[in-house]
């Protein structure tokens, strides 16, 4: 057999190589891997090249961390769970940093829900799970259809994980206690919030468009009517109204921003607001499911704005 002839790659200073691995491994775009795939692929297809993993072992130790430090990966939480899938597929890696999990939805109703989506004195599963990832530093967990959405659930994350919620826009909601950065997006219904609000920059959750985004945008604008115009809205949400001006409370509007719990706020109207929302999917778009009550003051058309009311 003939000697293998020197690379010159490994002739190269060490910072020369990291430099090389970055080039060689970072890609623009978040990554996913489809269930069966044998590789990591962008969103239009592109699939990964690492064959210089394989190049030998010494290229191998130094760089198969660089990839996983520097590249988003998304992964859909039916393929963790195994509560109806019988065999998951093993994408979460313990070198990952960045992840999004779409589809969040666990099977609290299952006799025996599986280690992810059970529900323990230690937490929710998927959040102590990922909590024993060591390099894990941000995870973005989607809710990606309106059916999905559950107050219940998101409660019981605050009560077992002993967290605070934050939330700088309708929809976004920031888990603060971890030791992880987590977000809980709620797709659909910041997608429609902030189509009405006329917000051009929805970047910040995707571009993408999601199923039920017109139709939660109906309801929306169905409970801001109800607001503006016959001055009632469903009691959950009563508390989200306050004075115009402390010393003339003679109007109450739907306000968050400037208040010293601004960010709590604007949680706990996300979360309440999304459970309203499924009331009124549930009724088919009706509104016998939802418990009206009056707002305080005289009658006020501007009570409900969509926009203004963000976290600068």
């Amino acid at each position: 057999m003939l000697p293998m002839a020197p690379s010159g790659l490994l002739e190269l200073p060490a910072e020369l190589r990291a430099r090389i691995y970055v080039d060689a491994f970072q890609f623009d775009r978040t990554l996913c891997r489809p269930v069966r795939a044998e590789a990591w692929r962008d969103f239009t297809g592109y699939v990964t090249n690492l064959s210089l993993l394989t190049t030998c072992k010494l290229i191998y130790r130094e760089s198969k961390d660089v990839f996983y430090d520097i590249n988003k990966f998304e992964i859909s939480y039916n393929h963790l769970c195994t509560c109806e899938n019988q065999f998951p597929f093993p994408t979460l890696n313990e070198r990952m940093r960045d992840i999004t999990i779409s589809g969040y939805l666990p099977r609290i109703d299952q006799e025996r829900p599986c280690r992810l989506c059970r529900f323990t004195d230690r937490g929710s599963g998927l959040f102590d799970y990922l909590s024993t990832l060591p390099r894990l530093k941000s995870v973005d967990v989607l809710f990606e259809h309106e059916t999905d959405w559950d107050s219940g659930i998101l409660y019981r994350i605050i009560h077992y994980q002993n967290c605070a919620l934050e939330a700088p826009k309708i929809g976004v909601l920031r888990v603060k206690g971890l030791p992880f950065q987590l977000r809980l997006l709620l797709s659909t219904l910041y997608l429609a919030w902030h189509h009405l609000a006329g917000d051009p920059d929805q970047g910040s959750v995707g571009s993408k468009r999601y199923p039920g985004e017109r139709s939660t945008r109906h309801a929306l604008e169905y409970l801001q009517f109800e607001a503006n115009t016959y001055d009632r809205t469903a009691q959950s949400l009563l508390r989200f109204f306050l004075p115009i001006d402390v010393d003339n409370p003679s109007a109450s509007v739907l306000r968050f921003k400037g208040l010293p719990d601004e960010l709590r706020r604007r949680a706990d109207f996300t979360i309440e607001l999304a459970a309203e929302l499924n009331a009124i999917f549930s009724d088919g778009g009706g509104s016998e499911t939802i418990r009206w009550t009056e707002i305080d003051g005289m009658m006020y058309n501007g009570r409900w704005s969509f926009s203004d009311e963000e976290d600068g």
